[in-house]
């Protein structure tokens, strides 16, 4: 089916590369279908996520955080409006900031996540992560202490990003070693 009709079938095969973790093969494939002269926006299969935002989390899995971000970026470029926004669209960018050690950018792009949904702890997780790379280590505590508190709640956005999640040990070990 990939082979008689890609612009059809490519991304697809491309999700489920990335749920098995065959990043390469999801990169492979993500790369040659936005390379088709009539490539067109696509979603993962449940409409929750843009495949672009698969293709950068994909590079990141490999550690290729430069072409991680830049996809990102790119791809939120595109948006006209801030109502395009995803739930985790902002995220996204800040995570792969925190991975690439480009924590300035992270806070700025954490806050406009929190400006679309914020109830995601693993925001705050990763904010602190930022502040915590910045050596800003009571900011990161905060933080830290806001994604505990969300966890503990019940009430927060579960999985912004399959393939990175955050748990509460996660937020546990980070305030342990405060």
């Amino acid at each position: 089916a990939v082979e008689l009709e890609p612009v059809n079938y490519l991304c697809n095969r491309a999700y489920w590369f990335w749920q098995y973790k065959n990043y390469q093969l999801c990169i492979r494939d993500l790369e040659t279908y936005y390379a088709l002269p009539n490539a067109y926006l696509q979603f993962t299969p449940g409409g929750e996520k843009n495949m672009k935002l698969i293709l950068g989390m994909a590079y990141a899995k490999i550690g290729d955080y430069e072409n991680a971000v830049k996809t990102v970026e790119k791809h939120l470029e595109t948006y006209e409006s801030q109502g395009e926004f995803g739930y985790s669209d902002y995220h996204t960018l800040g995570m792969l900031y925190v991975f690439s050690k480009q924590y300035a950018q992270a806070i700025e792009v954490f806050e406009k996540q929190f400006s679309v949904i914020d109830d995601i702890a693993g925001s705050y997780y990763y904010l602190g992560l930022a502040h915590k790379g910045k050596g800003d280590f009571e900011l990161a505590k905060i933080q830290f202490e806001k994604a505990l508190s969300l966890f503990k709640s019940g009430k927060r956005f579960r999985i912004p990003n399959p393939g990175f999640p955050v748990y509460l040990i996660d937020v546990e070990k980070e305030l342990e070693a405060f």
